[in-house]
């Protein structure tokens, strides 16, 4: 009997309990721990950063040379079915989109899933990131939209067809968080609203103003 078919996928999978917790980690974990982990055998690459802020260059570039290599490995090895590969804006990019590229000179679909909204505002005013993105994107089989700008901008910028930026929602609102609110009594709130902000205190954020402790 064939085993399940191999699945590889590079995002946020730490080993040990990790003190950086944001949208990626929460995304990838809501991926392994679902039915699809039951499908398909997971071949995970953790690109979780180590520290916030984050480390200088040096050890940065340590860092991805060591996933390059572990993700070289399992390409040549394995010859996973598809690859879905996690990126951000900036150096990861550049190295997702490499990985992407591999992958597809392999012969392995590729799905990217890029994130936050840092790479649509810089995307202009920066030639690195353009050629960075370029790398990225231009090639990459299919490429997960948080939304109808994300779908808009590689559309216009890559002259992608739009039947392969499917715009997928935001997994992470699983059926136990959904149902947190099910039993809650709500209340109509007379004067001024007290908004919540949960997340890192940085502009590329969206956040803009101060902060009491």
């Amino acid at each position: 009997m064939l085993g399940k078919q191999k699945v590889l996928i590079v995002g946020a999978f730490p080993k040990t309990k990790s003190n950086i917790i944001g949208g990626f980690l929460t995304v990838c974990n809501a991926l392994r721990f679902s039915s699809f982990a039951e499908k398909f055998e997971l071949l995970l690459i953790d690109t979780t950063q180590k520290s916030n802020p984050a480390p200088n260059l040096l050890i940065r570039g340590i860092f991805s040379g060591k996933r390059v290599i572990q993700f070289l490995f399992k390409v040549l090895l394995y010859r996973p079915r598809v690859a879905i590969i996690f990126c951000s804006s900036g150096l990861s990019l550049l190295e997702k989109g490499l990985m992407g590229r591999f992958t597809g000179i392999c012969g392995i679909p590729t799905i990217l899933v890029p994130s936050g909204g840092q790479l649509l505002k810089d995307f202009h005013q920066s030639f690195a990131l353009q050629l960075f993105a370029k790398i990225a994107f231009k090639k990459t089989d299919k490429i997960l939209c948080q939304g109808k700008e994300w779908q808009e901008f590689l559309s216009s910028n890559f002259k992608r067809n739009i039947d392969d930026l499917p715009i997928v929602g935001n997994w992470t609102a699983t059926g136990k968080l959904l149902d947190v609110g099910k039993s809650r009594a709500y209340r109509k709130k007379v004067g001024k609203l007290d908004p919540l902000f949960v997340g890192w205190l940085v502009r590329p954020k969206g956040f803009i103003g101060s902060t009491t402790s």
